[in-house]
């Protein structure tokens, strides 16, 4: 709630094990609040949230995001401009000392096109690439759940379809679950086989579909 608003409420749904969910609505509908509260960025003002079972967040308690096994990806990359493309990476990753984990890492940053950017800072490399160096840290950790906040706003369609395409392809070979918000249709039936409609903090519809895995 912000101040007398209900920003979402009767809001309830469950996210399988490698569910791929899409929470499609109009700007100002509560989608990123949504996301925030399972997050942990957002304290919920009643119900609960629960992962695997343990709640996480109600009114009381609050678990912060690093203790729910989450990758975020924002609206803007968010890269740190101060590291590079590869320490932007390694941030999240806990065991650096794993070698396996490392060259699952590297072998991930190839498929993505961009381990030759390794080196360079955030300044130094293209819009594109920047949304490719924010999946790649937010898959570096290998979280149980992966979020999506509109992640390809102001990018050209061509662009837009190639990074589609990589993020779809990224979802096949990963065990994560996947919510995924946007006001575009088309980027929801790509990526979902659940899309949840939202309009003025309420569910309003919820539809299956068959995506290619």
């Amino acid at each position: 709630m912000y101040g007398t608003h209900w920003t979402v409420q009767d809001i309830s749904f469950v996210i399988p094990d490698r569910a791929r969910i899409a929470i499609l609505g109009p700007s100002g509908s509560g989608k990123t609040t949504i996301l925030r509260l399972i997050a942990g960025l957002e304290v919920p003002d009643r119900g609960t949230i629960t992962f695997d079972g343990r709640i996480v967040s109600d009114s009381c308690v609050v678990a912060p995001p690093y203790e729910r096994s989450l990758g975020f990806v924002f609206q803007s990359s968010a890269l740190w401009p101060h590291m590079t493309v590869l320490q932007n990476i390694l941030f999240p990753v806990d065991n650096l000392s794993d070698k396996t984990i490392l060259l699952q890492i590297q072998g991930m940053m190839e498929r993505m096109g961009i381990a030759h950017l390794k080196d360079r800072y955030p300044d130094q490399i293209s819009g594109g690439e920047a949304r490719r160096v924010a999946l790649a840290r937010a898959l570096a950790p290998e979280p149980n759940t992966l979020l999506f906040d509109e992640p390809l706003t102001n990018i050209d369609h061509s662009l837009r379809e190639g990074l589609l395409g990589l993020i779809s392809e990224t979802l096949r070979t990963s065990k994560s679950r996947m919510v995924y918000v946007t006001h575009d249709e088309h980027e929801a039936r790509t990526l979902a086989d659940t899309i949840i409609h939202l309009e003025n903090g309420r569910i309003v519809g919820t539809e299956t579909q068959e995506i290619h895995r």
